[in-house]
């Protein structure tokens, strides 16, 4: 998801869900100096089940071109939701930025 050939969010989510380890995800574009902006997938994992950032983008490489994957992922244990359920994306970066992990890709940044 870079620059303006953006992937769609929805569509790099759908992937990811098909992972067995991820119960939910949300997919949020980050300001990137170069890039203009960048994907960070923020994931809940299944119960029971670990996975890390390397296999995630293992997964996707014969699912999705490269440029649609995202830069980063986080980890957290669950996702704000709207009173009707749905995961509010806005709500998921204020909760990032709250606990400190929203990534500042305007330094280095390994995930």
């Amino acid at each position: 998801m870079r620059s303006a050939q953006r992937g769609c969010p929805r569509e790099i989510e759908e992937r990811l869900l098909e992972h067995p380890a991820i119960a939910e995800i949300a997919v949020l574009g980050c300001p990137h100096p170069k890039w203009g902006q960048v994907g960070l997938a923020v994931c809940v994992k299944a119960e029971g089940r670990d996975v890390d950032p390397q296999e995630l983008s293992d997964h996707l490489r014969p699912k999705l071109a490269r440029y649609k994957h995202p830069a980063a992922y986080v980890f957290v244990a669950e996702m704000p939701k709207s009173s009707y359920g749905k995961i509010t994306k806005r709500q998921v970066e204020a909760m990032l930025k709250e606990r400190g992990v929203w990534p500042d890709f305007g330094q280095s940044l390994v995930q």
